[in-house]
């Protein structure tokens, strides 16, 4: 099994790659940091990186002890699988966001945001478009009146959200997004939702955005380098 990966903010700047050793190293000497992970929903403080880390451990032991597993996509079920053999199946599915998880341990279906190694191993967010960390919010526009929501992880194909608002998938909205990382504050855009789960994240990508506000994009990303998450 791969080694975990965080992002460190601090200061407004993200920070990373980083394994767990090194984010302990980092933290006493950071003022009021955050630290983000694939499979997170949202920042977290370093105590809540702690006990979240301790979860993740955790759950990866358990996962590997439970004995079989299903995977449903479209209201298709397959299954049941060993762990092992349930990661080889799921690679060979190009957009594995949408996939549903059980377990005999499950009372229902999950996400499979909810089982990290799993989405470690898979490489989730490895596609098109490469996923990475960052701070900033976005307000939406709804029959509703204006919702607000966090945006923690950004592609130039769309955007992770977290908040307290449950979006349904295909749903299309105006949005206004801003975040001190990019050089442009505010970026206006229209959005589809591509999935959202049961811990309040939402993936969203753009179906309209300005040509300037894109560029802006593809170089914050690209100051990862390889990195994808």
């Amino acid at each position: 099994m791969s080694v975990r990966k965080w992002f460190l903010m601090r200061a407004g700047q993200v920070e990373g790659p980083l394994d767990e050793n090194q984010i302990e190293h980092e933290i006493p000497l950071s003022q009021d940091p955050l630290i983000w992970g694939k499979g997170l929903s949202d920042w977290l403080t370093p105590d809540q990186w702690k006990m979240e880390n301790q979860n993740i451990k955790t759950a990866d032991q358990e996962v590997q002890r439970r004995s079989m597993w299903k995977w449903k996509l479209d209201g298709n079920e397959h299954g049941p699988f060993l762990y092992k053999d349930l990661v080889q199946n799921l690679k060979s599915i190009t957009d594995t966001s949408r996939v549903l998880l059980w377990n005999d341990s499950y009372s229902e279906w999950k996400d499979i945001f909810s089982v990290p190694s799993l989405i470690e191993e898979l490489g989730v967010g490895r596609r098109e478009h490469p996923r990475v960390p960052i701070m900033g919010t976005i307000q939406i526009e709804s029959p509703q009146g204006n919702l607000n929501a966090r945006v923690v992880s950004i592609s130039e194909g769309g955007l992770g959200l977290n908040g307290p608002q449950k979006f349904t998938e295909g749903e299309r909205f105006k949005a206004t997004f801003s975040s001190p990382n990019l050089y442009i504050k505010s970026i206006n855009c229209i959005c589809e939702v591509v999935f959202s789960s049961h811990d309040n994240e939402t993936g969203v990508r753009f179906i309209q955005i300005q040509t300037e506000a894109k560029s802006a994009i593809i170089e914050y990303v690209k100051k990862f380098g390889s990195v994808k998450l």
